[in-house]
């Protein structure tokens, strides 16, 4: 409903009725509505949500993005106070104060990031500045005023490959405080020969286990049988439907080879938003359709698109090229290993 055009007559007291409702998806619902649509008649209604103590928590991060959609530079500090400390993070209100003003929404962003260890909060944040047009190299500029320890850099890091997005500031930004990569490992036919060698000898159950660990990020992305994430292909059978030598080099360099219909396209639509994800055939030749691997679902995107880049390579990182060559044996005995059911 949120991707329909403002109608041409008054809705400002239908949905100051709903924020009412005693159904919280309803009033969710008017509030986003009134942030698309920009009824600024609800402004003083959604800051008094964004406070109230009493209010659903959904409700109130709901109301914390629309004072930053209808809000000015008063908003500020309000959003500000309401963003927290790293202990208690509030994403909404980062997403809400990159609305009004990018650079303070950054700022804020980074002091919390520095020190908080909740990695839903961490990734809802990265996400949200990966996914307004500049606001990834604001980000990544604050991040690197900060004292940031490695430890923290790659909780960071981990995080930001969950979300899915491709951020080329905020990447570099993040893998200078975690430390990695320290060197890449260049392309070689001869060294897809000894790791798909050295694949056929490693331990499969210990590849498993670094398959779904943090460290390597695999099941944030890929599904095996009933676990992992839908971002990337699914792997139930890749050890029989795929030759081994491609697994390699897919791994290794995921931007080498990229999967069909798997290529990542950034698209820029008029309100700042920049969404990433796959293009979509449609039966209409004149509408064009992106599938957003961050959870969004579906969307139309030609009436209020600026700009397209397609394809912008591999949502995958180079995660594996940071294990050692041992890890690297079991990573890929586990994945040859699976051949579906």
């Amino acid at each position: 409903m949120a991707s329909r055009k403002r109608p041409e007559f008054d809705v400002s007291d239908f949905l100051e009725s709903l924020c009412a409702s005693k159904h919280v998806e309803d009033s969710v619902a008017a509030l986003e509505l009134a942030a698309k649509w920009r009824i600024q008649e609800l402004y003083q209604t959604a800051i008094r949500l964004a406070r109230s103590s009493q209010a659903d928590p959904q409700l109130r991060s709901a109301a914390m993005r629309a004072m930053g959609a209808l809000g000015n530079k008063e908003t500020i500090p309000l959003l500000k106070v309401m963003a927290g400390k790293s202990a208690n993070p509030k994403p909404s209100a980062i997403i809400g104060l990159l609305e009004v003003d990018q650079a303070e929404a950054a700022k804020s962003a980074a002091d919390i990031l520095q020190g908080t260890i909740q990695n839903e909060a961490i990734g809802k944040i990265l996400g949200a500045f990966a996914g307004r047009e500049g606001g990834g190299p604001l980000l990544a500029m604050e991040l690197a005023k900060r004292k940031i320890d490695r430890t923290q850099g790659k909780r960071l890091q981990d995080a930001w490959i969950g979300t899915g997005f491709v951020d080329e500031a905020i990447t570099e930004a993040l893998e200078a405080i975690a430390g990695w990569p320290v060197a890449g490992l260049k392309f070689d036919e001869d060294l897809v020969r000894r790791m798909v060698a050295a694949g056929h000898k490693g331990d499969r159950a210990r590849g498993q286990i670094l398959f779904e660990s943090a460290r390597a990020g695999c099941i944030a992305c890929h599904k095996i049988g009933n676990q992992g994430g839908m971002i990337g292909p699914e792997l139930s059978a890749v050890g029989s439907g795929v030759p081994a030598d491609r697994i390699v080099t897919e791994v290794l360099w995921p931007a080498r080879q990229v999967k069909g219909g798997y290529a990542l396209s950034r698209i820029t639509m008029r309100d700042g938003r920049v969404l990433q994800g796959y293009l979509q055939e449609s039966r209409d030749k004149d509408l064009l359709l992106l599938r957003d691997f961050a959870g969004a679902g579906m969307h139309e995107v030609e009436a209020e698109m600026v700009s397209k880049e397609e394809p912008i390579g591999s949502l995958m990182p180079p995660t594996a090229q940071s294990l050692s060559r041992d890890e690297l044996s079991d990573l890929f005995a586990y994945l040859f290993s699976l051949v579906g059911k």
